[in-house]
């Protein structure tokens, strides 16, 4: 069937959402709608979960309602006959369900899909070249280069970069209180934000900060995110009980309060074997917070040329041009070929603690230039 043109002006914008969570997919679509409907669109986002209610809503997804936004599940088979009812004009997927893609183009509405992450899946999440997507965006020039070597047949002008947004605004609360809640004084801390899953190697992480605890007998490291994978989270406990620095390293499931952490931390750690455009690392610099990143989708273009803002380190896969799940198997419990590279990162990182901390007002207004949503 032929694709249907996308409109030069959408009135009513459909978003599709796979399994609904706290991650980044989640988390840029939510942003997404809140966005549309604050600039006149009629915005739903439907999603391939349960109902939600304030009690089990994920974190990005709660208040969308009070911002004229419709969220609700939607079921296989009526997808279709929901979007004539209101007269949709495009769908904007996120981490689809695929059967979501297929009927939204029975139904005649074009769909953009948004690739967000560099990895494409073999179970089909982001790594069909669909048939029934009109155009898809990637918000990386990584994710971009890596979609179209999987879909050699997909036109490169259908394929556009378009990195995640970030509400600039919000003020953290004080870093003295924040600190008091975790209990620290002025130890350094550093941070891991993320899903505990494979694809962004707490081990790794675990691993070299051994070796910096070594170096700094006071440091902390605080690994907050969903466990999407327990057996990861078991792999890593029994990592840390041969650590002697287990009892400075803290693994917590996922927090609604994202910003008093920031505000306590000296750094962010992301070692992730993959990532389209992280939304932590983002985070990190607009609270003023200097990122240690591995060399991921968005990395280069987040830390910029001149270390400003962090230090970027080699892929904890080397210089593998295809990064799949079985080369994350196969290396996630081992020691990565950037350990040496991150550990001196983070010594640095922790050696210049107090010049990184006179450097946050200027990384606050990196972070607007970067990350503006109207840009």
């Amino acid at each position: 069937m032929p694709l249907p043109p996308v409109a030069a002006v959408a009135n009513a914008v459909v978003l599709l959402l796979g399994t609904p969570g706290n991650g980044g997919a989640t988390a840029a679509a939510a942003f997404l709608a809140r966005g549309m409907a604050a600039r006149g669109l009629r915005v739903s986002l439907w999603h391939n979960g349960p109902a939600t209610d304030p009690g089990t809503c994920p974190a990005p997804l709660r208040g969308l309602d009070q911002a004229g936004v419709d969220l609700r599940p939607v079921a296989r088979g009526q997808l279709a006959s929901r979007l004539r009812e209101v007269s949709a004009d495009v769908v904007s997927a996120h981490a689809p369900a695929g059967w979501m893609v297929r009927e939204a183009a029975t139904a005649g509405v074009p769909v953009v899909q948004t690739l967000h992450r560099s990895l494409l899946l073999p179970d089909g999440e982001e790594a069909v070249d669909d048939p029934f997507v009109t155009l898809v965006v990637a918000v990386s020039e990584t994710a971009r280069r890596r979609y179209l070597r999987a879909c050699p047949d997909r036109d490169p002008a259908a394929v556009h970069v378009i990195p995640n947004g970030l509400a600039i605004g919000s003020d953290l609360p004080p870093r003295e209180a924040s600190r008091r809640w975790l209990g620290l004084g002025d130890e350094p801390l550093l941070l891991a934000l993320g899903r505990f899953s494979s694809e962004k190697n707490p081990l790794g992480v675990i691993r070299a900060f051994a070796r910096v605890a070594a170096a700094h007998a006071d440091a902390r490291l605080l690994l907050v995110g969903d466990v999407a994978d327990p057996l990861l989270l078991l792999r890593a406990r029994t990592l840390l009980a041969r650590d002697p620095a287990r009892a400075r390293v803290h693994v917590r499931r996922h927090s609604d309060r994202v910003p008093a952490l920031l505000a306590a931390a000296d750094g962010l750690v992301l070692d992730s074997f993959v990532e389209g455009w992280p939304l932590a690392s983002m985070e990190a610099i607009r609270a003023g917070l200097p990122v240690v990143m591995s060399d991921v989708g968005g990395a280069r273009e987040q830390l910029g040329p001149d270390g400003g803002r962090g230090h970027l380190v080699s892929n904890p896969a080397g210089g593998s041009p295809q990064v799949d799940w079985a080369t994350i198997a196969r290396l996630g419990p081992r020691r990565q070929v950037n350990e040496d590279e991150l550990v001196r990162a983070v010594l640095g990182v922790l050696d210049d603690r107090a010049a990184w901390a006179a450097r946050r007002p200027a990384l606050v207004e990196s972070a607007r230039a970067l990350f503006s949503p109207d840009e």
